[in-house]
Protein backbone atom coordinates (compact mmCIF):
# COMPACT_ATOMS: atom_id res chain seq x y z
CA UNK A 1 0.00 0.00 0.00
CA UNK A 2 1.38 3.30 -1.07
CA UNK A 3 0.34 6.64 0.61
CA UNK A 4 1.07 9.83 -1.23
CA UNK A 5 1.22 12.88 1.09
CA UNK A 6 1.51 15.75 -0.27
CA UNK A 7 3.33 18.13 2.29
CA UNK A 8 2.17 18.52 5.86
CA UNK A 9 4.38 16.33 8.09
CA UNK A 10 6.44 18.79 9.45
CA UNK A 11 2.86 20.96 10.15
CA UNK A 12 2.00 18.08 12.56
CA UNK A 13 5.01 17.31 14.37
CA UNK A 14 5.13 21.64 14.73
CA UNK A 15 2.28 22.15 16.04
CA UNK A 16 -0.93 23.20 13.90
CA UNK A 17 -3.19 26.49 13.66
CA UNK A 18 -6.71 26.78 11.70
CA UNK A 19 -4.91 27.02 8.29
CA UNK A 20 -3.52 22.93 9.36
CA UNK A 21 -6.66 21.72 7.35
CA UNK A 22 -4.80 23.49 3.35
CA UNK A 23 -1.03 22.78 5.25
CA UNK A 24 -1.98 19.35 5.94
CA UNK A 25 -3.87 18.10 3.24
CA UNK A 26 -3.33 19.80 0.03
CA UNK A 27 -4.76 17.96 -3.04
CA UNK A 28 -4.00 14.08 -0.36
CA UNK A 29 -4.55 11.67 -2.64
CA UNK A 30 -4.37 7.89 -1.15
CA UNK A 31 -2.69 5.87 -4.25
CA UNK A 32 -3.22 2.36 -3.50
CA UNK A 33 -1.59 -0.30 -4.92
CA UNK A 34 -3.34 -3.69 -5.04
CA UNK A 35 -2.72 -6.68 -7.86
CA UNK A 36 -0.89 -4.39 -9.91
CA UNK A 37 -3.61 -1.66 -10.06
CA UNK A 38 -3.51 1.52 -8.91
CA UNK A 39 -6.84 3.20 -7.07
CA UNK A 40 -6.78 6.54 -6.62
CA UNK A 41 -9.14 7.45 -3.84
CA UNK A 42 -11.40 11.58 -3.76
CA UNK A 43 -8.98 14.26 -2.39
CA UNK A 44 -9.60 14.49 1.25
CA UNK A 45 -8.89 17.95 1.16
CA UNK A 46 -12.13 18.67 -0.96
CA UNK A 47 -14.06 16.31 1.59
CA UNK A 48 -12.58 18.62 4.71
CA UNK A 49 -13.18 21.76 2.92
CA UNK A 50 -17.13 20.34 2.23
CA UNK A 51 -17.87 19.20 5.85
CA UNK A 52 -15.84 21.93 7.63
CA UNK A 53 -14.91 24.52 5.59
CA UNK A 54 -17.47 27.24 6.48
CA UNK A 55 -16.75 26.63 9.81
CA UNK A 56 -13.18 27.97 11.22
CA UNK A 57 -13.90 26.72 15.22
CA UNK A 58 -14.65 23.34 13.82
CA UNK A 59 -11.86 23.20 11.23
CA UNK A 60 -9.58 24.17 14.23
CA UNK A 61 -10.89 21.72 16.08
CA UNK A 62 -10.62 18.49 13.37
CA UNK A 63 -7.18 19.82 12.59
CA UNK A 64 -5.95 19.46 15.70
CA UNK A 65 -7.87 15.77 15.76
CA UNK A 66 -6.36 14.80 12.77
CA UNK A 67 -2.92 14.23 14.10
CA UNK A 68 -4.34 13.18 17.49
CA UNK A 69 -6.42 10.27 16.40
CA UNK A 70 -3.29 9.12 14.55
CA UNK A 71 -1.03 9.36 17.79
CA UNK A 72 -3.63 7.42 18.99
CA UNK A 73 -4.69 4.74 16.64
CA UNK A 74 -0.79 4.36 16.63
CA UNK A 75 -0.53 3.63 20.12
CA UNK A 76 -3.56 1.62 21.03
CA UNK A 77 -2.54 -0.56 18.46
CA UNK A 78 1.28 -0.59 19.90
CA UNK A 79 0.14 -1.28 23.71
CA UNK A 80 -2.31 -3.93 21.80
CA UNK A 81 0.80 -5.40 20.11
CA UNK A 82 2.88 -5.53 23.32
CA UNK A 83 0.42 -6.44 25.96
CA UNK A 84 -0.11 -9.55 23.22
CA UNK A 85 3.55 -10.45 22.71
CA UNK A 86 4.50 -9.87 26.70
CA UNK A 87 0.80 -12.16 27.36
CA UNK A 88 2.56 -14.69 24.93
CA UNK A 89 6.33 -14.90 26.25
CA UNK A 90 5.19 -14.25 29.91
CA UNK A 91 2.68 -16.58 30.71
CA UNK A 92 -0.27 -15.53 32.88
CA UNK A 93 0.95 -15.72 36.20
CA UNK A 94 4.18 -13.41 35.47
CA UNK A 95 1.67 -11.61 32.59
CA UNK A 96 -0.67 -11.33 35.74
CA UNK A 97 1.98 -9.30 38.34
CA UNK A 98 3.05 -6.70 35.62
CA UNK A 99 -0.38 -5.74 34.63
CA UNK A 100 -1.24 -5.63 38.58
CA UNK A 101 1.68 -3.51 39.39
CA UNK A 102 1.17 -1.00 35.82
CA UNK A 103 -2.38 -0.67 37.48
CA UNK A 104 -1.24 0.53 40.62
CA UNK A 105 1.37 2.95 39.03
CA UNK A 106 -1.17 5.13 37.11
CA UNK A 107 -3.54 5.35 40.31
CA UNK A 108 0.29 6.00 42.03
CA UNK A 109 1.42 8.61 39.22
CA UNK A 110 -2.34 10.58 38.94
CA UNK A 111 -1.55 10.53 43.38
CA UNK A 112 1.80 12.35 42.12
CA UNK A 113 0.48 14.57 40.17
CA UNK A 114 -1.47 15.75 42.71
CA UNK A 115 -3.76 17.57 39.76
CA UNK A 116 -1.36 19.85 38.85
CA UNK A 117 -1.71 18.21 34.90
CA UNK A 118 -5.38 19.63 34.75
CA UNK A 119 -3.73 22.73 36.19
CA UNK A 120 -1.72 23.55 33.30
CA UNK A 121 -4.22 22.04 30.70
CA UNK A 122 -6.84 24.89 32.34
CA UNK A 123 -4.74 28.17 32.99
CA UNK A 124 -1.45 27.49 30.21
CA UNK A 125 -3.82 28.38 27.09
CA UNK A 126 -4.98 31.85 28.90
CA UNK A 127 -1.73 32.75 30.15
CA UNK A 128 0.16 32.45 26.86
CA UNK A 129 -3.40 34.40 24.71
CA UNK A 130 -2.76 36.93 27.59
CA UNK A 131 1.22 37.01 27.14
CA UNK A 132 1.50 36.84 31.11
CA UNK A 133 4.82 35.06 30.81
CA UNK A 134 5.37 35.26 34.18
CA UNK A 135 2.68 33.32 35.61
CA UNK A 136 3.70 31.12 33.25
CA UNK A 137 6.80 30.46 34.36
CA UNK A 138 5.73 30.65 37.86
CA UNK A 139 3.48 28.05 37.57
CA UNK A 140 5.51 25.41 35.38
CA UNK A 141 8.15 25.71 38.04
CA UNK A 142 5.80 25.03 40.66
CA UNK A 143 4.35 22.14 39.22
CA UNK A 144 7.22 20.55 38.26
CA UNK A 145 8.53 20.52 41.69
CA UNK A 146 5.61 19.23 43.26
CA UNK A 147 4.92 16.88 41.02
CA UNK A 148 8.45 15.48 41.44
CA UNK A 149 8.66 15.64 45.60
CA UNK A 150 4.91 13.86 45.20
CA UNK A 151 6.51 11.45 43.58
CA UNK A 152 9.60 10.80 44.81
CA UNK A 153 8.25 10.63 48.28
CA UNK A 154 5.52 7.96 47.39
CA UNK A 155 8.28 5.70 45.28
CA UNK A 156 9.97 5.89 48.92
CA UNK A 157 6.82 4.80 50.88
CA UNK A 158 5.87 2.24 48.42
CA UNK A 159 8.91 0.60 48.51
CA UNK A 160 9.47 0.54 52.47
CA UNK A 161 5.91 -0.91 52.41
CA UNK A 162 7.28 -3.82 49.91
CA UNK A 163 9.67 -4.72 52.38
CA UNK A 164 7.83 -4.85 55.46
CA UNK A 165 5.14 -7.16 53.34
CA UNK A 166 8.13 -9.07 51.63
CA UNK A 167 7.26 -12.42 53.01
CA UNK A 168 3.62 -12.80 52.27
CA UNK A 169 4.05 -11.61 48.46
CA UNK A 170 4.98 -14.01 45.73
CA UNK A 171 8.85 -12.92 44.94
CA UNK A 172 7.73 -12.07 41.25
CA UNK A 173 4.97 -9.83 42.05
CA UNK A 174 7.59 -8.03 44.65
CA UNK A 175 10.31 -7.53 42.33
CA UNK A 176 8.14 -5.84 39.63
CA UNK A 177 6.46 -3.81 42.49
CA UNK A 178 9.80 -2.55 43.57
CA UNK A 179 10.41 -1.68 39.57
CA UNK A 180 7.51 0.05 39.71
CA UNK A 181 9.04 2.40 42.50
CA UNK A 182 11.62 3.00 40.60
CA UNK A 183 9.95 3.81 37.37
CA UNK A 184 6.77 5.97 39.06
CA UNK A 185 9.18 9.01 39.40
CA UNK A 186 10.08 9.26 35.92
CA UNK A 187 6.38 8.48 34.64
CA UNK A 188 4.98 11.29 36.76
CA UNK A 189 7.22 13.82 35.27
CA UNK A 190 6.85 12.40 31.67
CA UNK A 191 2.83 12.93 31.87
CA UNK A 192 3.12 15.96 33.57
CA UNK A 193 5.21 16.97 30.42
CA UNK A 194 2.37 15.64 28.33
CA UNK A 195 0.00 17.50 29.81
CA UNK A 196 1.85 20.85 29.50
CA UNK A 197 2.43 20.11 25.82
CA UNK A 198 -1.54 19.07 25.06
CA UNK A 199 -2.21 22.61 26.73
CA UNK A 200 0.13 24.23 24.16
CA UNK A 201 -2.06 22.18 21.14
CA UNK A 202 1.31 20.14 20.40
CA UNK A 203 -0.95 16.66 20.61
CA UNK A 204 0.87 14.41 18.43
CA UNK A 205 4.69 14.80 20.62
CA UNK A 206 2.61 15.24 23.88
CA UNK A 207 1.52 11.31 23.25
CA UNK A 208 4.54 9.80 21.91
CA UNK A 209 6.60 8.74 25.08
CA UNK A 210 3.80 6.95 26.13
CA UNK A 211 1.78 5.76 23.23
CA UNK A 212 4.53 4.94 21.12
CA UNK A 213 8.02 4.92 21.94
CA UNK A 214 7.44 3.41 25.32
CA UNK A 215 5.22 -0.01 24.06
CA UNK A 216 7.04 -0.26 21.06
CA UNK A 217 10.25 0.01 22.75
CA UNK A 218 9.42 -2.24 25.75
CA UNK A 219 7.80 -4.78 22.95
CA UNK A 220 11.24 -4.63 20.82
CA UNK A 221 13.81 -5.39 23.50
CA UNK A 222 11.63 -7.88 25.24
CA UNK A 223 11.55 -9.90 22.44
CA UNK A 224 15.42 -9.38 21.88
CA UNK A 225 16.03 -10.90 25.29
CA UNK A 226 13.67 -13.71 24.38
CA UNK A 227 15.12 -14.72 20.94
CA UNK A 228 18.70 -14.44 22.57
CA UNK A 229 16.65 -17.82 24.97
CA UNK A 230 16.19 -15.81 27.93
CA UNK A 231 13.10 -16.12 30.49
CA UNK A 232 10.95 -12.95 30.89
CA UNK A 233 9.34 -12.07 33.75
CA UNK A 234 7.54 -9.02 35.29
CA UNK A 235 10.70 -7.81 36.94
CA UNK A 236 12.30 -7.95 33.46
CA UNK A 237 9.51 -6.29 31.88
CA UNK A 238 9.20 -2.98 34.53
CA UNK A 239 13.13 -2.58 34.87
CA UNK A 240 13.03 -2.50 30.67
CA UNK A 241 10.00 -0.01 30.72
CA UNK A 242 12.04 2.45 32.94
CA UNK A 243 15.19 2.50 30.63
CA UNK A 244 12.85 3.43 27.75
CA UNK A 245 10.39 5.88 30.25
CA UNK A 246 14.18 7.71 30.38
CA UNK A 247 14.23 8.40 26.85
CA UNK A 248 10.49 9.54 26.36
CA UNK A 249 11.34 12.01 29.41
CA UNK A 250 14.44 13.44 27.59
CA UNK A 251 12.47 13.77 24.83
CA UNK A 252 9.88 15.05 26.28
CA UNK A 253 11.68 17.79 27.94
CA UNK A 254 13.19 19.04 24.78
CA UNK A 255 9.86 19.11 23.16
CA UNK A 256 8.86 21.03 26.47
CA UNK A 257 11.19 23.66 26.23
CA UNK A 258 10.73 24.33 21.98
CA UNK A 259 6.82 24.54 22.88
CA UNK A 260 6.84 28.42 24.39
CA UNK A 261 8.21 31.58 22.75
CA UNK A 262 11.58 32.70 23.51
CA UNK A 263 10.12 35.38 25.99
CA UNK A 264 8.48 32.82 28.27
CA UNK A 265 11.61 31.62 28.89
CA UNK A 266 13.18 34.63 30.67
CA UNK A 267 10.38 36.71 32.00
CA UNK A 268 10.72 36.95 35.45
CA UNK A 269 8.95 34.43 37.66
CA UNK A 270 5.41 35.23 39.57
CA UNK A 271 3.55 32.63 41.90
CA UNK A 272 -0.15 32.26 42.47
CA UNK A 273 0.40 29.28 45.06
CA UNK A 274 -2.50 29.68 46.89
CA UNK A 275 -5.07 30.20 43.78
CA UNK A 276 -3.01 27.34 42.16
CA UNK A 277 -3.41 24.98 44.87
CA UNK A 278 -6.55 25.48 45.19
CA UNK A 279 -7.29 24.70 41.58
CA UNK A 280 -5.05 22.08 41.78
CA UNK A 281 -7.12 20.45 44.88
CA UNK A 282 -10.58 20.39 42.73
CA UNK A 283 -9.25 19.51 39.42
CA UNK A 284 -6.93 16.21 41.08
CA UNK A 285 -10.77 14.96 42.71
CA UNK A 286 -12.15 15.30 39.15
CA UNK A 287 -9.18 13.79 37.15
CA UNK A 288 -7.88 11.10 39.89
CA UNK A 289 -11.65 10.27 40.28
CA UNK A 290 -12.33 9.32 36.78
CA UNK A 291 -8.96 8.12 36.54
CA UNK A 292 -10.02 5.50 39.62
CA UNK A 293 -12.85 4.37 38.10
CA UNK A 294 -10.54 2.63 35.32
CA UNK A 295 -8.10 1.53 37.59
CA UNK A 296 -10.27 0.22 40.65
CA UNK A 297 -11.50 -2.97 39.18
CA UNK A 298 -8.13 -4.27 38.34
CA UNK A 299 -6.73 -3.91 41.49
CA UNK A 300 -9.91 -4.96 43.32
CA UNK A 301 -9.61 -8.34 41.44
CA UNK A 302 -6.12 -8.85 42.26
CA UNK A 303 -6.89 -8.63 46.10
CA UNK A 304 -9.74 -10.57 46.26
CA UNK A 305 -9.60 -12.94 43.36
CA UNK A 306 -6.04 -13.17 42.08
CA UNK A 307 -3.38 -11.58 39.82
CA UNK A 308 -4.04 -14.31 37.30
CA UNK A 309 -7.70 -13.12 36.93
CA UNK A 310 -6.48 -9.34 37.13
CA UNK A 311 -4.14 -10.15 33.66
CA UNK A 312 -7.14 -11.76 32.57
CA UNK A 313 -9.48 -8.62 32.76
CA UNK A 314 -6.83 -5.73 32.40
CA UNK A 315 -6.95 -6.88 28.60
CA UNK A 316 -10.74 -6.51 28.57
CA UNK A 317 -10.27 -3.31 30.45
CA UNK A 318 -7.81 -2.35 27.68
CA UNK A 319 -9.34 -3.48 24.51
CA UNK A 320 -12.76 -1.67 25.78
CA UNK A 321 -10.77 1.43 26.30
CA UNK A 322 -9.67 1.25 22.89
CA UNK A 323 -13.01 1.35 21.81
CA UNK A 324 -13.39 4.82 22.83
CA UNK A 325 -10.50 6.49 21.40
CA UNK A 326 -11.80 8.89 19.94
CA UNK A 327 -13.83 10.01 22.87
CA UNK A 328 -10.70 10.03 24.72
CA UNK A 329 -8.91 12.09 21.95
CA UNK A 330 -11.83 14.27 21.20
CA UNK A 331 -11.00 15.40 25.40
CA UNK A 332 -7.80 15.27 25.11
CA UNK A 333 -7.03 17.94 22.28
CA UNK A 334 -10.77 19.23 22.61
CA UNK A 335 -10.39 20.35 26.66
CA UNK A 336 -7.74 23.59 25.89
CA UNK A 337 -9.86 25.02 23.07
CA UNK A 338 -13.08 24.20 25.57
CA UNK A 339 -11.04 26.23 28.17
CA UNK A 340 -10.10 29.23 25.56
CA UNK A 341 -13.76 29.56 24.24
CA UNK A 342 -15.12 29.84 27.64
CA UNK A 343 -12.75 32.15 29.12
CA UNK A 344 -13.53 34.61 26.35
CA UNK A 345 -17.33 33.87 26.90
CA UNK A 346 -18.36 32.18 23.47
CA UNK A 347 -20.95 29.94 24.85
CA UNK A 348 -22.52 29.55 21.40
CA UNK A 349 -19.03 28.00 20.31
CA UNK A 350 -18.43 26.16 22.71
CA UNK A 351 -22.22 24.77 22.77
CA UNK A 352 -21.57 23.81 18.72
CA UNK A 353 -17.98 22.07 19.82
CA UNK A 354 -20.07 20.29 22.88
CA UNK A 355 -22.11 18.71 20.23
CA UNK A 356 -19.32 17.85 17.31
CA UNK A 357 -17.34 16.25 19.71
CA UNK A 358 -20.31 14.57 21.21
CA UNK A 359 -21.64 12.99 17.71
CA UNK A 360 -18.08 12.57 16.44
CA UNK A 361 -16.62 10.33 19.27
CA UNK A 362 -20.13 7.96 18.79
CA UNK A 363 -19.70 7.67 15.12
CA UNK A 364 -16.15 6.20 15.56
CA UNK A 365 -17.19 4.10 18.50
CA UNK A 366 -19.91 2.25 16.79
CA UNK A 367 -17.72 -0.05 14.04
CA UNK A 368 -15.13 -0.54 17.10
CA UNK A 369 -18.55 -1.93 18.90
CA UNK A 370 -19.38 -4.10 15.94
CA UNK A 371 -15.92 -5.34 15.07
CA UNK A 372 -15.60 -6.39 19.46
CA UNK A 373 -19.06 -8.26 19.85
CA UNK A 374 -18.19 -10.12 16.27
CA UNK A 375 -14.43 -11.31 16.68
CA UNK A 376 -13.78 -10.29 20.39
CA UNK A 377 -12.84 -13.50 21.38
CA UNK A 378 -10.87 -13.86 18.01
CA UNK A 379 -8.96 -10.70 19.40
CA UNK A 380 -8.73 -11.79 22.93
CA UNK A 381 -7.22 -14.96 21.88
CA UNK A 382 -4.17 -13.41 20.24
CA UNK A 383 -2.82 -12.97 24.00
CA UNK A 384 -3.46 -16.48 24.49
CA UNK A 385 -6.36 -18.67 24.49
CA UNK A 386 -7.16 -18.45 28.36
CA UNK A 387 -8.21 -14.98 27.56
CA UNK A 388 -10.95 -15.64 25.90
CA UNK A 389 -12.88 -16.30 28.92
CA UNK A 390 -12.96 -12.35 29.33
CA UNK A 391 -14.91 -12.24 26.25
CA UNK A 392 -18.19 -11.36 28.42
CA UNK A 393 -16.71 -8.92 31.10
CA UNK A 394 -15.42 -7.07 27.63
CA UNK A 395 -18.71 -6.53 26.09
CA UNK A 396 -20.58 -5.54 29.49
CA UNK A 397 -17.68 -2.92 29.51
CA UNK A 398 -17.78 -1.48 25.86
CA UNK A 399 -21.77 -1.62 26.90
CA UNK A 400 -21.37 0.85 29.82
CA UNK A 401 -19.20 3.27 27.18
CA UNK A 402 -21.78 3.46 25.01
CA UNK A 403 -24.20 4.73 27.14
CA UNK A 404 -21.53 7.14 28.65
CA UNK A 405 -20.59 7.96 24.78
CA UNK A 406 -24.34 8.97 23.95
CA UNK A 407 -23.80 11.81 26.85
CA UNK A 408 -20.96 13.62 25.34
CA UNK A 409 -17.97 14.73 26.82
CA UNK A 410 -19.44 16.48 29.91
CA UNK A 411 -17.00 15.29 32.33
CA UNK A 412 -14.12 18.13 30.30
CA UNK A 413 -17.07 20.66 29.85
CA UNK A 414 -17.02 20.61 33.62
CA UNK A 415 -13.68 20.73 34.37
CA UNK A 416 -12.63 23.04 31.98
CA UNK A 417 -15.10 25.72 32.87
CA UNK A 418 -14.15 26.68 36.33
CA UNK A 419 -16.80 23.79 37.66
CA UNK A 420 -14.27 21.21 38.47
CA UNK A 421 -15.95 20.94 42.22
CA UNK A 422 -19.23 19.99 40.46
CA UNK A 423 -17.62 17.15 39.07
CA UNK A 424 -15.45 16.14 41.40
CA UNK A 425 -18.03 15.30 43.90
CA UNK A 426 -20.07 13.53 40.95
CA UNK A 427 -16.99 11.22 40.29
CA UNK A 428 -15.82 11.18 44.21
CA UNK A 429 -19.35 9.58 44.87
CA UNK A 430 -18.79 7.25 41.28
CA UNK A 431 -15.65 5.93 43.02
CA UNK A 432 -17.19 5.37 46.66
CA UNK A 433 -19.93 3.26 44.38
CA UNK A 434 -17.77 1.25 42.19
CA UNK A 435 -15.49 0.04 45.30
CA UNK A 436 -18.52 -1.03 47.01
CA UNK A 437 -20.06 -2.49 44.01
CA UNK A 438 -16.47 -4.59 43.45
CA UNK A 439 -16.60 -5.63 46.66
CA UNK A 440 -19.96 -7.24 47.07
CA UNK A 441 -19.62 -8.62 42.85
CA UNK A 442 -16.25 -9.41 42.36
CA UNK A 443 -16.36 -12.56 45.43
CA UNK A 444 -19.50 -13.66 43.90
CA UNK A 445 -19.01 -13.32 40.26
CA UNK A 446 -15.19 -12.59 39.63
CA UNK A 447 -14.86 -11.06 36.59
CA UNK A 448 -18.19 -10.53 35.19
CA UNK A 449 -19.07 -8.46 38.28
CA UNK A 450 -16.16 -6.14 37.84
CA UNK A 451 -17.30 -5.00 34.78
CA UNK A 452 -20.60 -4.73 35.90
CA UNK A 453 -19.62 -2.92 38.69
CA UNK A 454 -16.87 -1.34 36.18
CA UNK A 455 -19.68 -0.23 33.84
CA UNK A 456 -22.29 1.37 35.72
CA UNK A 457 -20.45 3.65 37.59
CA UNK A 458 -18.54 4.61 34.45
CA UNK A 459 -21.78 5.82 32.51
CA UNK A 460 -23.22 7.23 35.94
CA UNK A 461 -21.19 10.15 36.14
CA UNK A 462 -21.30 10.95 32.59
CA UNK A 463 -24.78 10.71 32.56
CA UNK A 464 -25.08 12.89 35.84
CA UNK A 465 -22.84 15.69 34.69
CA UNK A 466 -24.55 15.94 31.32
CA UNK A 467 -27.78 17.18 32.77
CA UNK A 468 -25.49 19.56 35.99
CA UNK A 469 -23.91 20.96 32.09
CA UNK A 470 -27.58 22.03 30.86
CA UNK A 471 -28.70 23.33 33.79
CA UNK A 472 -25.67 25.67 34.72
CA UNK A 473 -24.12 26.43 31.14
CA UNK A 474 -27.35 25.80 28.92
CA UNK A 475 -25.12 23.35 26.58
CA UNK A 476 -26.41 20.00 25.57
CA UNK A 477 -23.89 17.48 25.63
CA UNK A 478 -25.45 14.45 24.01
CA UNK A 479 -25.64 13.23 20.45
CA UNK A 480 -29.19 13.44 19.92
Amino acid sequence: MLFCYAGGVSAVFNGSDPACVNLIFPNLRKVILFNDRFFIMTSLHALILRFFGDDPLRSRLFSKGVADFGVKSTGFLALFAMNAVLARLMGLEAFGHFAFVSSALVVFAMMARQGMDSVVLRLVPGYVLKEEWGLLRGLLRWTFKRVFAGAVGLGLAIAVGLIVLRDTLPAGLFATAMWGAVILPILALSQQIQYVLRSRAWVVRAQIPDLVLRPLGVMAIVGVVWFCGFAIYGRDVMAITVAVSLVGLAMGAVWLRKSFPAPAHHAPLVFLAPEWRKVSTQLLFAAGANLLLMQIDILMLGIFQSTDQSGLYAIASRISAMAIFATVALASFGAPLVAELYSQKKMDDLASISKTMARVAFALLVPAVIVLVLFGKDILGLFGQVFVTAYYPLLILVGGQVLATCFGVSVTILTMTAHEKIAARVLVLSVVANIVLNAALIPLYGMVGAAVATALTLAFPVVRMSFIVRSRLGIDTTIF
